[in-house]
């Protein structure tokens, strides 16, 4: 879903954190849904919006992302996407590209970092943007942790 904003806008929606790397702004929420059985095994979900703010004079396009995934119990697994759920959003200048998914994770607690890749439409150039450690945890873990 792709929006026009005021960035200060962004700004005031509670829930989120962000971070300004080059021209482009990432507002990331995460939200723990809760813990199922799989096979004799637990798994804890948790959903995630991102919006992605082009703060260039020119347009750009998602070409895809890379996330790593370590649990608290040092179990790795990296996802990589070629397509943002199947698209690959142009955003014309101060437009933002919002969307929310779902990750999956072995332990209660978790870090993800990676990338996002972008092809620069004005001159065709690709580049890529890192993306700091987000933290996924559950209720529990957090108490462990106080």
């Amino acid at each position: 879903m792709r929006k026009k904003y005021d960035i200060s806008e962004i700004l005031l929606v509670s829930g989120y954190f962000n971070t300004d790397i080059e021209d482009i702004k990432f507002y990331f929420r995460v939200h723990y849904l809760g813990e199922y059985l799989y096979m004799d095994e637990t798994c804890y979900i948790w959903t995630y919006k991102v919006m992605i703010y082009n703060g260039y004079d020119y347009d750009i396009k998602v070409l895809g992302r890379e996330w790593n995934m370590v649990d608290c119990r040092g179990v790795k697994t990296k996802v990589i996407d070629r397509d943002i759920l199947g698209d690959h959003p142009i955003l014309k200048p101060s437009e933002i590209f919002e969307y929310e998914s779902v990750i999956y994770g072995s332990s209660d607690s978790a870090i993800i970092y990676g990338y996002y890749d972008f092809l620069n439409i004005l001159d065709n150039r690709r580049f890529s943007v890192d993306i700091p450690s987000i933290s996924l945890d559950t209720p529990r873990s957090l108490k462990e942790i106080s």
